[in-house]
């Protein structure tokens, strides 16, 4: 996605909302080993989702800082996967969308 600059909050609020509509958490492209000079990463205490992993979160705390001084600071809950209803537009949409490869694109 890169940087949104001024709406990095709401771009993590979306992709966690997106995450939880389809129930998987997606890995982090290009993550390979942790870095040695953070020891919480090398002990275990934290780690790098690199890898698809299950996500089903009651609640999600964000503290997201833009380069431009837009900070957020918010604590969702979510509402349980089947309680959401599908989303059906009244009238029709056009959605732009990109992928790094010809499978992600279609």
């Amino acid at each position: 996605m890169g940087h949104p600059e001024h709406v990095s909050g709401l771009c993590g609020i979306v992709k966690v909302l997106l995450s939880h509509s389809v129930g998987q958490l997606p890995a982090n492209l290009h993550y390979n080993t942790p870095n040695a000079e953070i020891p919480s990463l090398r002990d275990g205490r934290l780690t790098v989702i690199d890898k698809l992993q299950p996500f089903n979160a009651r609640y999600v705390a964000f503290n997201s800082m833009g380069f431009g001084g837009t900070n957020v600071h918010v604590l969702i809950k979510l509402d349980r996967r089947e309680e959401i209803k599908p989303w059906s537009p009244a009238t029709p949409l056009i959605l732009l969308g990109s992928g790094r490869t010809q499978e992600a694109v279609e």
